[in-house]
């Protein structure tokens, strides 16, 4: 590889017969103060080439290829005497070679697995490889040829053996060894006696009786001895110990085991909490190596899941790490090859959750446990901001809780958890871990003291966070620097996170305590921010923390934010969807929430109260918590803080700008099924316009930097009045309506009135036509009426109309025959105005003969291309007047805060024809919007089930991209994969709210409309544009998978129903009798009968799927191939006639897909005995293989046997091999439900029917 070619330096020298060593450390360069050779390159432990060549570059002079994996500790070479390649051990180098070893031994195996047990016991660990020897430790060493108990074998052709007595909680730990071999891995086994566990003594055997030495921290004794730890409270022990035993079984428990040194010892981790922090010791603490070779266990209380992997353990924390303040670790397992596997795959968060990680953090829950106890403990606080934040649709870090155990011994209630790096946004978002950037806040500057206000990189580069942070430096208020700042920064993300903080009032937050990450190529939308270490909340009933800011954190991004009007409305938008309306933070969801949580660990707490409660080397001193206590602090939480923090939570963000004065509509139903003809109407306690869409757009434009006004109606337009002062005059009720014939009426173009005053006011005001003084008398009341015609090019283009109005003393206004505004009027919007109807007081003159503005927005929903009408009815304040004036013009604007183009204004209940997603704001008599409220609701459509949705193709293998495609940027086959979903029933199917949580993760927001029509097909996809890109338009999409790729090894596939009711959940495989071609052949995997709905076990069964009849699978398509429509187009109709007379009749020739006339014989069902593993046992078998067209409907195929060739029955055939064949064929073959048996006679027979 060019790019790992590595150059000797100038000069370099070899002795002769000498050696030369080269590290392989990716250095290129000797460090300072060495004459060591550093390469410029890596060895993978998963084997690979390496040459040395010649100075031409060609000339292979050493060549190592297809190197395998590379062991732990194990060099690879050849053997000095007779050049043989293979492992050597132990590594020499610098010196001669020794003999090459002659491979691995067999791994050890345990006849009794780890788990919990009541009675003594004995465990056999054997080794198949003749000649090995047994050596296990117990005291979580590891055991190797040279350490632990040694069980030599009998003789050399024995297998290696070892009887070990278990009769109390013990970690076990054994190899398997014979001289000139590669030993077996370690294999560890930790077996749990409850009844010991909660005895746990106060100096138990070979433990220190110390852990290192006190830092300062509250507490002084710095310098002296930390006392260890171990025992378990007697005094809660005696008062319940079967109860207490009760308590370790009702969390899954993992054991840690490691080297007793690299614990406890004088430079193991939980002796030298401070030993690698920056790298460099601090408290007179030893630097050391941070990651120690570890072995975790995972043990249900049940038996029924288990784990054991190697991996490395880390001790983490910042303020926790001294013992003044927590005696109990947090601790960080990695995952990588250096210790074992490079990932853990295990569903350690659940089934429905990622089961790939490379890293699991151990949270021991400091400032809200009692080791320390800051405030009352829960060890909830920190993992219900966390799942808080995940039910608001955000990426925050999942976790459970667990028994932890180091070495055997009980070490607490732990909470295993995400770390929110590169490998958990690739795991969650796609990609890779070198896609992203991922950053948090910075640890420890020196022993314990955490910085503030600052960051560093966990993975990739601080480049485009630095850029973020410049863009937020500038005029943010600026439209054109906000849409920079959201190429960098997902404000929706931003946005949420700063609202579950200070709503959940963290008070140990912002200027630490973080995560941020994003796609390095900005693709995402920027970064996204998950909580951290939120122990500090859920205590604080009126903590403010609305007003943070920062310089180098995500804080610093809301404080500039903010003062941008759009990133406030955001805010607000959010507040409203999450606080209001069953949203997570509203007080049922939280308190559903807590309680769930609270419940679940519960039951264990008296576990943690024995083995920490009465810790008395704190800096809170000696205590004594109970059980009693907890239940105490979680009533705080549910009774005081939960169910009375929102109102407080939505006044501090009011009085910071952030949640509007104005209420926001609301529905009389908010979301969900509609019935046929449901009134739904809207409601708000505020005065305003209530504005909606139901095409998915906000009701409010956005802020633009371009808005522009454009005059409809100019001062001088003409204008056609009537003046009306008797009940004979009235215009019809359709005089405002556009067409009306207002020819006969007078024309001018000034303003229209009269003035009887001697000063003459309005004269110069009133257009000569339209001067009425001489019809106004004292006795008669008095109206005008005015109509304006006015012509719209493209209405779609505006959102805002602006009435400017001079008039005395008030006015309603309608364009198109709609009201849009009315002034000084009496009545209800919307209420005919009686001709001699009187304004409500007088309008002042100094303020009549200005121009008015006045909004009219609610009109433009009616404006229409062509020509529009201005309808006014004008109203004087009573009889004998002095005075009265009307006279108007119109603006329209395509303005950023005024209502969107398609925003209508509510006026009356709405019947939804269709389902919708409704969108409202209010836009208040002041120019005030409120926050957004949106619903999704059904109509005409049912929920999915598994009775009218199936999942009927899964092409989870597509075939590798042309050059076309790669050169259009879609590289990858698994850009083209999808999963298509069938509504088999006669209504329209819902998906709102529905989410898959196996194979993919894709959730159907509840916000959107997510339906499919009856018959009709939908797909999701791995990559929108590559799904065009090959399979064409035409086809409706329903999203893109949020995270997870198809297996190509099958996997199980879940969709569940938004109250987490499961649809389907089954498994799809590529092995054994599944269709072959669907793993990369070019097809996909096809459900033979979709309209026969199946029982979810079933669809894991191969003989119910097939692969397509075509290419990639046609998606959104029925690629099937129908017996009518194929013998339509036959010379004959009859299905049992045969044309070609080759013996087989059309039904036939159709079914195993014969078009011509062939020599049939060898395409006809074929019965054979094989020898088949079925179980436990190896027996003979009738083997019948088949041929069938691909993808045929409207034919059966069956398989009766018999004994006598008179009385047949169904042969209730297994099947156990689909060969995909070519011309759109398979074989299909299947073993008899029971073995052969000598002297029966056994007939088969293929039953081949049509439902013509």
């Amino acid at each position: 590889d060019e790019n790992q070619r590595w150059v000797f330096p100038a000069r370099t020298r070899m002795q002769r017969y000498g050696y030369l060593v080269v590290f392989a450390s990716g250095l290129d360069e000797p460090l300072p103060a060495s004459d060591e050779l550093h390469a410029n390159f890596k060895l993978s432990s998963s084997g690979e080439n390496l040459r040395l060549l010649a100075p031409d570059g060609k000339t292979i002079i050493s060549d190592f290829s297809d190197l395998p994996i590379q062991e732990r500790g194990i060099s690879y070479g050849t053997d000095s005497k007779n050049g043989e390649k293979g492992y050597l051990n132990p590594p020499t180098p610098g010196e001669p070679n020794g003999k090459v070893l002659d491979g691995r031994v067999k791994d050890t195996k345990f006849d009794i697995d780890r788990g919990f047990y009541d009675e003594p016991f004995t465990v056999n660990v054997s080794c198949a490889t003749p000649g090995t020897s047994i050596s296990y430790t117990i005291d979580g060493s590891m055991p190797t040829p040279e350490h632990g108990t040694k069980i030599p074998p009998n003789d050399e052709f024995s297998f290696g053996q070892a009887a070990i007595e278990i009769s109390t909680t013990t970690v076990l730990r054994a190899i398997a060894f014979k001289p000139d071999s590669l030993a077996s891995n370690v294999d560890t086994q930790t077996y749990i006696f409850s009844k010991d566990v909660i005895r746990q003594p106060a100096n138990p055997r070979g433990f220190p009786t110390s852990w290192g030495e006190f830092t300062g921290a509250n507490g002084g004794s710095q310098g002296q001895p930390v006392p260890a730890d171990y025992e378990m409270n007697p005094a809660i022990v005696n008062a319940n110990p079967e109860g207490l035993r009760e308590a370790l079984m009702k969390l899954p428990t993992m054991s840690i085991v490691a080297d007793p040194e690299d614990l406890f010892g004088r430079n193991g981790i939980l002796s030298n909490p401070f030993g690698n922090v920056n790298g460099i010791g601090v408290h007179n603490q030893r630097p050391f190596i941070a990651d120690r070779l570890a072995s975790m266990e995972w043990i249900q209380p049940d038996g029924e899941r288990e784990i054991q992997i190697n991996c490395g353990v880390r001790l983490v924390g910042g303020w926790s790490r001294h013992y003044r303040a927590s005696p109990k670790k947090s601790l960080r397992l990695i995952f990588r090859s250096q210790f074992g596997p490079a990932k853990l795959n295990f569903p350690i968060f659940g089934e429905d959750e990622i089961d790939e990680f490379d890293k699991i953090q151990l949270r021991a829950t400091f400032s809200d446990g009692w080791v320390d106890n800051a405030h009352p403990a829960q060890f909830l606080r920190d993992p219900f901001m966390r799942e808080t934040y995940l039910a608001m649709g955000q990426p925050g870090s999942r976790s459970n809780f667990v028994h932890l155990y180091l070495n055997g011994l009980y070490w607490g209630i732990y909470n295993p958890s995400e770390r929110p790096d590169g490998n958990y946004a690739a795991s969650h978002f796609g990609g890779s871990e070198s896609d992203y950037d991922a950053l948090k806040h910075e640890g420890l500057r020196g022993p314990g003291q955490a910085a503030t206000d600052s960051f560093e990189v966990i993975d990739g580069t601080s480049e485009r966070w630095r850029k973020a942070l410049s863009i937020s430096g500038r005029d943010i208020k600026d439209p054109a620097v906000y849409a920079d700042f959201k190429e960098y920064v997902d404000v929706v993300s931003l946005a949420d996170y700063v609202l579950v903080n200070s709503f959940l009032a963290n008070m140990d937050w912002p200027g630490k305590n973080w995560y941020a990450f994003g796609r390095r190529d900005g693709s995402d939308g920027g970064f996204k921010f998950s909580p951290w270490d939120s122990e500090y909340s859920l205590y604080n009933l009126n903590g403010n923390r609305v007003d943070i800011s920062g310089s180098n954190t995500p804080a610093r991004f809301y404080s500039r934010a903010r003062v941008n009007p759009e990133f406030r409305l955001l805010f607000a938008d959010r507040i409203h969807k999450h606080a209001f309306n069953g949203g997570p933070l509203t007080v049922e969801s939280m308190v559903k929430r807590y309680t769930e949580m609270a419940n679940h660990i519960e039951p264990a707490i008296d576990a943690e109260a024995a083995r920490w409660g009465d810790n008395p080397h704190t800096r809170q001193g000696r205590r004594d918590y109970r059980k009693s206590n907890w239940l105490s602090a979680r009533n705080a939480v549910l009774n005081n803080f939960l169910k009375n923090r929102p109102p407080i939570a939505i006044s501090q963000y009011r009085a910071a700008g952030l949640y509007p004065s104005v209420n926001a509509p609301e529905f009389n139903q908010h979301g969900g099924f509609l019935d046929d003809g449901f009134d739904l109407t809207l409601d708000t306690s505020s005065k305003g316009t209530i504005f909606y869409t139901l095409d998915g757009n906000d009701p409010r434009l956005f802020t633009s930097e371009n808005d522009t006004i454009t005059t409809l109606i100019e001062d001088d337009a003409e204008k056609s009045v009537i003046f009306v002062a008797d009940a004979a005059d009235e215009p019809p009720v359709n005089w405002n309506a556009l067409g009306f014939d207002h020819s006969g009426w007078l024309k001018g173009t000034l303003g229209a009135g009269y003035e009887k005053s001697g000063n003459g006011r309005y004269d110069p005001l009133i257009d000569e036509l339209f001067d009425f003084e001489s019809l106004a008398t004292s006795s008669n009341e008095e109206t005008i009426y005015m109509l304006t015609d006015f012509w719209v090019d493209d209405p779609s283009v505006f959102n805002l109309l602006t009435l400017k109005v001079r008039y005395d003393d008030g006015f309603v206004a309608y364009i198109n025959g709609i009201e849009v505004a009315r002034e000084n009027i009496p009545g209800s919007p919307g209420e005919l105005v009686p001709w001699d109807e009187n304004a409500l007081s007088n309008h002042s003159d100094n303020f009549a003969e200005q121009f008015t503005e006045v909004d009219a927005t609610a009109g433009v929903p009616h404006l229409r291309a062509g020509t529009n009408v201005l309808a006014i009815q004008a109203l004087n304040s009573g009889r004998a007047s002095s005075d009265f004036l009307i006279w108007p013009k119109l603006e329209a604007a395509t303005v950023g805060d005024g209502p969107g183009p398609s925003a209508l204004s509510y006026s009356e209940p709405l019947k939804l024809e269709s389902s919708a997603t409704v969108k409202t704001r209010l836009l208040s008599s002041s120019g005030q919007w409120s926050a957004l409220t949106e619903a999704t609701f059904t109509v005409a459509a049912q929920a999915a089930n598994v009775n009218n949705l199936v999942i009927s193709k899964i092409h989870y293998h597509p075939l590798e991209p042309s050059e076309e495609e790669i050169a259009a940027g879609h590289d990858q086959e698994s850009d083209f994969e999808y999963i298509e979903l069938f509504n088999i029933s006669k209504k329209t199917v819902s998906l709102s709210g529905f989410n898959f949580t196996n194979g993919i993760e894709f959730q159907f927001d509840p916000s959107i409309v997510s339906e499919i029509e009856s018959g009709g097909r939908a797909v999701l996809v791995s990559d929108i544009a590559a799904f065009k890109f090959r399979y064409g338009d035409g086809i409706k999409i329903l999203g893109e998978f949020n995270a997870g790729k198809l297996n190509n090894d099958g996997e199980t596939l879940s969709l569940n129903g938004p109250d987490g009711s499961e649809i389907w959940n089954f498994e799809y495989n590529d092995s054994g009798a599944w269709p072959d071609s669907p793993d990369g052949g070019g097809t996909a995997l096809v459900l033979i009968d979709p309209e026969d709905p199946k029982e979810n076990q079933a669809l894991s069964f191969p003989e119910n799927w097939r692969a397509s009849s075509g290419k990639e699978g046609l998606p959104g398509r029925d690629d099937r191939i129908s017996f009518a429509a194929w013998l339509s187009n036959q010379p004959s109709p009859d299905p049992n006639a045969d044309p070609d007379g080759d013996g087989l009749n059309q039904l036939l020739a159709f079914s195993i897909g014969l078009s011509k006339k062939v020599n049939s014989s060898k395409f006809l069902p074929n019965v054979s005995l094989e020898s088949l593993q079925v179980g436990e046992n190896e027996e003979l078998y009738p083997v019948i293989s088949i041929r069938q067209r691909t993808g045929i409907s409207g034919v059966k195929f069956e398989i009766e046997s018999s004994t006598d060739l008179l009385n047949w029955s169904p042969a209730n055939g297994v099947l156990i091999l689909t060969q995909d064949l070519k011309n759109s064929t398979m074989l299909r073959t299947y073993r008899d439900s029971k073995p052969y048996k000598d002297n029966v006679n056994r007939f088969f027979r293929v039953k081949v029917s049509s439902n013509l």
